[in-house]
C-alpha cells in the first residue's frame, strides 16, 4: 500500500533516522526572493528496506524529547 501510514514509536524513528538515504527539512513556504525559509520542526526521511522504498516525518520537538525522557 504506497500511502500506507503508521506511527513510529522511538526505536523505530531512531532506526528510519539511521537508516535513511536522505532527509529533507520541512520549511515554511515564504515569498520569492527572501532569504532561506524558516524551518517547521519537522523533518522528511526517504529510505529503501528490501526493496520496498519508504518515508517518515519526524517531528524533531518530540523526536529529542522521547530522548530525554528515555535517556535522563
Amino acid at each position: 500500500k504506497p500511502k500506507e501510514q503508521e506511527i513510529l514509536d522511538f526505536r523505530e524513528a531512531c532506526n528510519k533516522v539511521i537508516h535513511a538515504k536522505s532527509f529533507e527539512p520541512e520549511t515554511v513556504q515564504t515569498t520569492p526572493g527572501t532569504r532561506a525559509p524558516p524551518l517547521t520542526g519537522r523533518l522528511v526521511l526517504y529510505g529503501d528496506r528490501q526493496g520496498k522504498e519508504w518515508c517518515a516525518e519526524l517531528d524533531l520537538k518530540e523526536y529529542a524529547f522521547s530522548a530525554l525522557t528515555l535517556n535522563p
